[in-house]
């Protein structure tokens, strides 16, 4: 199948996040694609086809959006040579893998959000530009941070710097005010994006499925990150070390689950390439910064109910997915899969008080 898409003066990650102004003024599409080959990708051949008529159309104007930075990036990649941001991803990790409070010599299932989280999430970032000058951005940061008397002078910041030589964001340590400086720098500054998948603490299927091991809670969750990323040449996962869940094994348990899941799906490329782990300090590589605040982000929606930062993110293309697979209630018709167009509500707000319940579902009458 051949094609050519003409993109003026847009990146992919542009066409994505303002779409239809952009498209309307400054895009122009060639295709040479059948009817037939089309109908297969779902694109609207007519729009395709003259520039007026996109223009003229304005409801195919998202459509043709998304479509066409795939198919860009899918010419970029035949055409030219891979570069590093395209085969690596920056892994970690939120919350903790605690189901049980010990009791004397029983152990009793925890009640979520007392004494642990009330989920674990896994989170792949994407750097989607050169992956030096992205780290060097964090690392000027940094810098700038190490620098300004007004931004060091929290004391968790003081001791970090005295403890490590430098500074190094971190969600869960960073004082308020430096976390939202961060957040506002990453959003505007930085083109990436990132996938997360959550695991609800639910008991039951972690004694059936898991065998009560927390290896098996882990591999199951890494393994949807990792079961659509066959159409590279290779993957590189950094992990940022969190003990023995990043563990090699434990890291190669989840691919073997991946292919698995892999191979019942036929519209993927077969996960056939190889994989490699770089396990490494959190403290070592700034890119998983990008990665830990989007986590940190996702985490307070569903430990807090607040969007705040989780919005600051998505709106502008940051949060490309949150899978929840163990939300059975919204299991059906992809219910449980939150992209910039089904984002994350109060909803998932695990242990929302039932005052607040009650207002969501039914706020006139509060």
């Amino acid at each position: 199948m051949r094609f050519r898409v003409v993109i003026k003066g847009l990146s992919g990650a542009e066409l994505l996040r303002n779409g239809p102004k952009l498209l309307r003024s400054r895009c122009e599409l060639q295709s040479s694609l059948s009817a037939s080959a089309a109908s297969a990708y779902r694109i609207p051949v007519s729009p395709l086809l003259s520039c007026q008529c996109l223009r003229e159309r304005s409801l195919y104007a998202w459509h043709i959006a998304k479509w066409a930075s795939r198919l860009l990036s899918m010419a970029t990649t035949s055409s030219n040579k891979e570069r590093p941001q395209d085969f690596h991803r920056f892994v970690d990790e939120a919350g903790d893998m605690a189901f049980y409070h010990k009791m004397g010599r029983r152990r009793v299932p925890i009640v979520p959000g007392q004494g642990a989280s009330a989920c674990f999430m896994i989170g792949m970032g994407h750097v989607k530009e050169d992956l030096s000058s992205a780290r060097n951005k964090i690392v000027d940061f940094c810098h700038v941070v190490e620098s300004s008397y007004v931004l060091n002078y929290p004391p968790s910041v003081q001791k970090l710097i005295a403890r490590e030589g430098y500074y190094y964001p971190h969600a869960k340590n960073d004082p308020p005010q430096l976390r939202h400086l961060f957040f506002s720098f990453i959003a505007t500054q930085i083109d990436f994006s990132v996938q997360v998948v959550v695991g609800r603490k639910k008991v039951d299927i972690f004694e059936r499925r898991h065998e009560k091991r927390e290896s098996m809670f882990y591999a199951d969750l890494m393994s949807h990150l990792i079961k659509d990323k066959g159409r590279y040449s290779k993957l590189i996962l950094d992990v940022a070390g969190r003990g023995n869940t990043t563990a090699n094994v434990n890291l190669q348990e989840a691919v073997n689950i991946a292919k698995m899941r892999n191979a019942r799906n036929e519209k993927t490329p077969p996960l056939s390439n190889p994989i490699f782990f770089n396990v490494q300090p959190y403290s070592k590589e700034p890119l998983l910064a990008l990665t830990d605040y989007v986590l940190w982000a996702v985490q307070r929606v569903y430990e807090k109910g607040d969007l705040y930062f989780y919005n600051m993110l998505v709106r502008t293309g940051h949060v490309l997915l949150v899978f929840d697979p163990y939300n059975t209630a919204n299991y059906g018709s992809y219910g449980n899969w939150y992209t910039p167009r089904n984002p994350l509500t109060e909803e998932c707000w695990i242990n929302r008080p039932a005052a607040m319940r009650e207002y969501i579902k039914n706020p006139a009458c509060a």
